[in-house]
């Protein structure tokens, strides 16, 4: 669609002094577009195999003929054509594409486009870098956006970004699993495998880092954000979701499902269950329900497991809800921070506070009461004191209750994840469901170094 963009642009540039009539250039540039139209078939396999042209593109097309038909004061004759692509290239069809729609608009004083380009395609395909050394528009295919993201940082500022899930879109239009959508925000730390096994749709968190903001798990991952946080000048800050872009991601899935259920952070640590719910509000058509966790992290992500998991055994929309709204409450995050430098930064502790724990050697236990509130769960004077009062409460609950299920997140502290895997795996005797790193967001107020054991314990005592 893009290329067929970029040569009708290029037409009206090169006929504007070839005429005088507007109409007529109008009318050249069109003729450029359809003949570039034609043409798309011979860009990517998939469309040649199907004798079919990119549909944005000939929307655009389209676009451009009523245009000058209205401005001529002809008809505008609008008719209903769908091409339909033969079901046994369905699958070619996704195999061809790189996972994320990516786009950019940059903005700096000396902007090298061929440099860009040259770097971007070992990014992905579908590459489009157009503007001038001041402003520049970059689209890509990849399945990487936070590198791309990365590089283009390096070079401009970012001034605008987005970021669409093909894979995720091609699936609900085409092979959803099942009936029932499962959406939470990227705060829930759970695995890649399992967010595409179960088809979870993951709304990103928005992060402002040095003027620029990034979307959590996708234009940013931990890994890169644990290499600038010690030396950001100003400290980046998180911001709930936009009401826009939810109201569009709605607008998405309701096309597909008429039965939603959204799992969020803790309504009490972001206004992110506020925002879902306010957007939801707007599709009355299909069923939408927004559950307020009370967790976040590793507990968050173990309850959006549950609930794709009750979906997947055949459970009701209602069933599902109401079982969810009860593991809610057997559900638990222990945090062992290595430091409090990251919380005072993040403006999660004060100063005050933030000194004397240094003074005092101090290694809090962080965890999440009853409404939904971070507390302080214990303190410790050394990690392997706070280790051990982690230690008693989790074998209380094993003794009494029984642990269902478990997992272990960190914070690049892979090291201490082993230890704790390996010391619960004997308590609980299984394995965690996972052991992974946080999100980016989670992981600018706990701090390099934090380790945390979520679970959820069985409903009835022994």
């Amino acid at each position: 669609m893009i290329t067929v963009m970029r040569t009708w642009a290029n037409a009206l540039r090169e006929f504007k002094h070839a005429t005088t009539n507007f109409l007529d250039l109008l009318n050249r540039a069109f003729e450029s577009a359809k003949d570039e139209l034609a043409k798309t078939p011979e860009k990517l396999a998939v469309l040649k195999e199907n004798k079919v042209v990119d549909a944005g593109a000939k929307g655009f097309v389209h676009f451009i003929e009523g245009f000058g038909k209205a401005l001529k004061g002809e008809d505008v004759e609008i008719h209903a054509e769908v091409e339909k692509i033969n079901e046994l290239h369905v699958e070619h069809l996704e195999d061809s594409l790189h996972r994320y729609c990516t786009e950019a608009l940059l903005r700096g004083t000396d902007l090298n486009l061929d440099q860009m380009k040259n770097e971007l395609q070992k990014h992905g395909d579908s590459l489009v870098v157009a503007g001038s050394e001041r402003t520049a528009r970059v689209h890509i295919h990849t399945d990487h956006p936070d590198e791309v993201f990365a590089y283009l940082a390096s070079v401009s500022r970012i001034s605008e970004q987005k970021v669409d899930d093909m894979k995720r879109q091609f699936e609900a239009a085409n092979h959803k699993k099942y009936p029932i959508a499962v959406v939470t925000d990227s705060i829930a730390d759970l695995p890649d495998q399992f967010v595409d096994d179960y088809q979870i749709h993951q709304f990103p968190i928005s992060l402002i880092i040095n003027d620029t903001t990034y979307y959590d798990k996708v234009t940013i991952r931990s890994e890169r954000f644990y290499a600038m946080m010690d030396s950001l000048k100003v400290y980046p800050t998180s911001s709930q979701p936009n009401a826009k872009s939810l109201e569009n991601f709605f607008s998405f899935l309701t096309t597909y499902y008429q039965e939603i259920i959204v799992l969020t952070v803790s309504k009490e640590m972001s206004g992110t269950y506020q925002a879902f719910s306010e957007a939801a509000s707007k599709f009355s058509d299909a069923k939408i329900h927004v559950i307020n966790t009370k967790q976040n992290s590793g507990a968050e992500g173990l309850l959006v497991l549950k609930t794709a998991e009750l979906i997947k055994s055949g459970k009701s929309y209602e069933e599902v809800i109401a079982e969810v709204e009860k593991i809610k409450e057997q559900t638990k995050i222990l945090v062992s921070v290595k430091t409090l430098k990251y919380m005072v930064r993040s403006g999660r502790v004060s100063k005050v506070t933030g000194i004397a724990g240094k003074i005092m050697n101090l290694k809090p236990v962080i965890s999440i009461d009853s409404d939904g509130k971070g507390i302080i769960f214990d303190k410790g004077l050394s990690l392997k004191s706070s280790n051990k009062k982690i230690y008693k409460h989790v074998k209380e609950i094993q003794d009494t209750y029984g642990i269902e299920t478990y997992a272990i997140v960190h914070a690049n502290a892979l090291d201490r994840a082993n230890e704790y895997e390996e010391l619960y795996t004997s308590l609980i005797g299984k394995k965690p469901a996972y052991v992974m790193d946080i999100s980016t967001v989670v992981a600018m107020s706990a701090g390099i170094g934090t380790v945390a054991i979520a679970y959820i314990r069985n409903g009835d005592k022994k």
